[in-house]
């Protein structure tokens, strides 16, 4: 089953109008402080819940109550203080920073510590999809590359993963098998996908 993840900006509706069509179970709503969905859910049978897009400094504000996610950022230094010590729920957006790649291996935002802390410190790994289809061919090629990396990295750290649209439009949304189509041919096994499009439990 499917929990997409969306940013919504009042169009709450939308959203769902296309998460029933494409057959989307579960949707989380994506949101800077706490919002009250109730009246949204009387009105669909796909299963809403809400998220917090946090700044570092705001997990601990949120977290036990709300599912805490927050934006990776290009400092590595400050990544592997948002994993080890802030630890969030979901840390996304690894992959598309500025940095140039290194000679013989990507600039993913992960390396092998920070690959074993997300491991102990639970914190899921997220691949924004509506990012990756958005950018421009070349940084395309550049991204996917560092994706297949922290691919790499999941299965052999055995950290949790998330896949999503990550969505800021309704149109930006994928069907689950649409997604997990994609994410087989980065190199994932298809029980990983199937975790991984589940999201995280709050």
């Amino acid at each position: 089953m499917m929990n997409d993840f969306v940013f919504p900006k009042g169009n709450e509706p939308e959203f769902i109008e296309i998460a029933e069509k494409l057959g989307i179970a579960s949707l989380c709503f994506v949101y800077d402080t706490p919002k009250d969905i109730s009246e949204f859910q009387k009105k669909t049978r796909v299963k809403l819940s809400t998220a917090i897009l946090c700044k570092p400094e705001d997990v601990k504000k949120y977290k036990g109550k709300f599912l805490t996610i927050v934006r990776a950022p290009d400092d590595q230094m400050q990544l592997r203080h948002i994993i080890e010590k802030i630890r969030p729920d979901i840390l996304f957006n690894l992959e598309f920073h500025r940095r140039k790649d290194f000679l013989h291996h990507r600039a993913s935002g992960l390396n092998h510590i920070l690959a074993v802390l997300a491991k102990e410190k639970g914190v899921a790994i997220g691949f924004n999809f509506s990012a990756l289809v958005s950018a421009s061919p070349r940084d395309r090629a550049l991204f996917l590359g560092r994706m297949m990396q922290n691919i790499v990295f999941a299965r052999k750290f055995k950290f949790r993963t998330v896949i999503a649209s990550f969505a800021e439009s309704p149109w930006q949304m994928r069907a689950g098998q649409e997604l997990g189509s994609f994410f087989v041919g980065l190199g994932m096994a298809a029980v990983e996908v199937h975790t991984a499009l589940e999201g995280v439990a709050r």
